[in-house]
């Protein structure tokens, strides 16, 4: 059985890796800076692959036109960190760091929507919205600090967010811009035009003479016209 890696175990795997793909360190600097052995830096980097480094590459080149401290923001927001930790990281001061609308400004939020549609694609979401209006919840019944019971009924809460997101996302609606950056859920709706109701025409059906057995239908007159008026 192959040992395992020690890298992927590593507290600071994310910056290993960072230094090995992306800024090409060399394994004794890596080693040294992150206590890690030559030998288990060459095996992680082989079996990681070129997957990893395709990676960095497409995430390198998309934040290639933003400045150091937003490139940083961007990385560190990859690297699974709260915005205010990312923000910190890259050099942010303590008050903007508060304030991540600060920092993520258009360019900044256009290097995330190209990130995410180069790793996530299209029917993988629509994947998971379509589960996500199937939503269920646990509840637990309990009596006198004892679960008796459990059953699945509807996450309606759930169930309400992914509806409004199928909704954006399939130009169902279109939100109001005013209620979006306000937060607020301003949504006009936009439905297909109702169809066209059919006149009901009143008729009645009379008897007629012997010598035709067939019975009448008598229609009423059509409404005249504003010009016969």
């Amino acid at each position: 059985m192959p040992r395992p890696c020690s890298v992927c175990g590593h507290p600071e795997r994310l910056a290993i890796e960072d230094a090995l793909f992306r800024n090409n360190v060399p394994f004794r600097t890596v080693s040294k800076r992150h206590g890690v052995g030559v030998s288990a830096l060459f095996r992680h980097k082989q079996h990681v692959g070129e997957q990893r480094v395709r990676a960095l590459r497409a995430v390198a080149e998309i934040t290639a036109g933003l400045p150091p401290k937003k490139q940083a923001y961007v990385d560190a927001r990859i690297a699974g960190k709260s915005k205010k930790q990312a923000a910190l990281e890259a050099g942010c001061s303590k008050s903007m760091a508060e304030y991540p609308a600060k920092i993520e400004t258009p360019d900044v939020k256009m290097a995330f929507t190209e990130l995410i549609q180069q790793a996530i694609p299209p029917e993988r979401i629509a994947k998971v919205i379509e589960e996500g209006l199937g939503a269920l919840e646990t509840k637990f019944f309990s009596h006198e600090g004892v679960v008796q019971d459990k059953r699945d009924v509807v996450n309606w809460s759930e169930r309400r967010q992914y509806a409004a997101m199928a909704a954006e996302m399939g130009g169902y609606h279109v939100p109001d811009k005013k209620d979006r950056d306000q937060g607020g859920p301003g949504v006009i709706l936009i439905l297909p035009d109702p169809p066209k109701r059919v006149p009901v025409i009143e008729a009645k059906v009379v008897d007629v003479p012997a010598e035709d057995s067939s019975p009448m239908m008598i229609l009423p007159e059509a409404p005249k016209g504003k010009a016969d008026a």
